[in-house]
């Protein structure tokens, strides 16, 4: 930054996404990722996985730490471009998200 302090990223040595981010204030925030659960059957290939953040916890520095946990329910074929994922937060209440999946037109296959 112009004033000389800085922001410092850290990568996940699994799946090398950004699994923290220090601020200059000495704060960061913190990600945990995986692979969800239960794969999406698409065309010739066997499954589609998703790296997910499972988790994710924020602090100012101070050692106290607020922690999300993020649940995505598994697929349903009876909904299959519907997805549902729910999000217990820091006070203890739950957020609900309802989205559509992103839907491939084409996924081109390589000989």
């Amino acid at each position: 930054m112009p004033n000389g302090t800085s922001y410092t990223f850290e990568y996940d040595p699994v799946y090398g996404n950004i699994c923290k981010i220090i601020f200059p204030t000495g704060g960061y925030v913190r990600f945990a990722w995986a692979v969800r659960a239960q794969a999406i059957p698409y065309g010739q290939f066997e499954a589609m996985s998703d790296v997910v953040i499972t988790d994710v916890y924020t602090s100012t520095g101070n050692g106290v730490e607020n922690h999300w946990n993020y649940n995505i329910d598994p697929y349903s074929p009876s909904a299959p471009y519907t997805q549902t994922s729910t999000v217990d937060n820091p006070d203890g209440s739950i957020t609900k998200h309802v989205g559509l999946c992103l839907i491939y037109s084409v996924v081109p296959r390589f000989a």
